[in-house]
């Protein structure tokens, strides 16, 4: 059974609630409510915090949101998967706190080296010991996972202002400044990943809902990955119009908002503009952020030079913005992280997200707005 995540929610069932640090059964600890105080890191929280009646921020009238929760305004939030250890992955982290994000989500494969003490070592220097991530566990973090998944779950304990239920790592949701996040090891390790996800985002109140976990479906990345997920996963998601982030190829895509995932056929149901994105009930969009500091891979044209939903590819040799590619010539250790501000001009229903480099230093890669109904 899904748990409520609301700010005077109760931690999922058989826990205790969330203002007790309790957990669901499987148990991810909470640390607390929710509200702009306490964070970790960042830029300075928007005043208001979080509204289930309109709005945050300050001063005015927002959009009537019909009492679900809007976001934090000015919450940024990065995003990547694959990072390893060495230069590449420092970068990103550098960029991450250049940037001033407040929440970092990592999406498996953490270090390829089976080296759980480096890779938080990594983490904390480049962030500092008190900044707030979450993280998803892929198949290269398998052999070790008895050690990563401890550090995970320590660090949900140590972030003021998050409730999360589950099992840290592998089957987790968790509600952080007005944004709900579901993570899912859906296609690495162990099973019921669809019902879990399709329970949490039923029971969510929120404007903002994050799908996360690291490994593709054939058609939802850009290089020679087969089907690894399935379809449903990436349907229980669109359905409840959440955001689908993932990792595993090493390169970046980003589709158009779709509204049929699972039939290519009718292109996965894509349409709109290739800057702008839209999220609600029945439809989503898909993100690809594999290049979080291990080496990039390549485009392979021959399965995928007919997948039209599209808006933006970046691999080792092709390049495509709004619709146009081109072949390309890229350093195998090009790095970087997607960036999303929810409550973007104020508005709770409006996000601004960047796909930025960090090798090489600060190209932007992707642009785009995203609205939630």
């Amino acid at each position: 059974m899904a748990a409520d995540l609301s700010p005077a929610g109760a931690a999922g069932s058989g826990g205790s609630g969330a203002s007790t640090g309790g957990a669901g059964s499987g148990g991810t600890t909470a640390s607390g409510g929710l509200g702009g105080s306490g964070r970790g890191a960042g830029h300075a929280a928007g005043t208001g915090g979080v509204s289930a009646g309109g709005a945050s921020g300050a001063g005015g009238e927002g959009p009537d949101l019909g009492g679900r929760i809007a976001p934090e305004i000015g919450l940024k939030v990065a995003f990547f998967g694959d990072q390893s250890l060495g230069a590449s992955p420092r970068a990103v982290l550098d960029l991450i706190h250049q940037e001033q994000a407040d929440l970092l989500v990592i999406l498996g494969d953490f270090d390829y080296e089976d080296d759980p003490e480096a890779w938080l070592g990594q983490l904390e220097g480049g962030l500092g010991e008190d900044f707030p991530w979450l993280a998803v566990g892929g198949n290269h973090d398998l052999a070790k996972w008895s050690k990563y998944q401890p550090m995970i779950e320590r660090k949900l304990a140590q972030i003021p202002g998050i409730e999360c239920v589950g099992v840290a790592g592998h089957q987790q949701s968790c509600s952080y400044r007005g944004v709900h996040f579901v993570l899912s090891r859906v296609g690495t390790s162990g099973s019921g990943h669809e019902d879990f996800i399709r329970d949490e985002l039923a029971a969510s109140n929120h404007v903002w809902k994050i799908c996360g976990w690291h490994k593709n479906q054939r058609g939802m990345q850009l290089g020679s990955k087969g089907d690894e997920v399935g379809w449903r996963a990436y349907q229980e998601c669109q359905n409840a119009g959440a955001i689908i982030t993932t990792g595993h190829e090493h390169s970046y895509g980003r589709t158009l908002t779709m509204s049929n995932i699972g039939d290519a056929s009718a292109e996965h149901g894509a349409f709109g503009d290739w800057d702008s994105v839209e999220v609600g009930a029945g439809k989503t969009f898909v993100v690809v952020a594999g290049m979080g500091g291990v080496w990039i891979r390549d485009y392979h044209p021959d399965l995928h030079a007919d997948d039209l939903w599209w808006a933006t590819m970046y691999t080792i040799d092709w390049e495509m913005r709004q619709g146009a590619g081109q072949s390309a010539d890229h350093g195998s250790r090009d790095a970087g992280a997607l960036f999303i501000e929810f409550g973007a001009d104020g508005d709770p229903l409006k996000a601004k997200a960047t796909f930025k480099l960090a090798v090489p230093w600060g190209r932007v890669i992707d642009e785009f707005e995203i609205t939630a109904e």
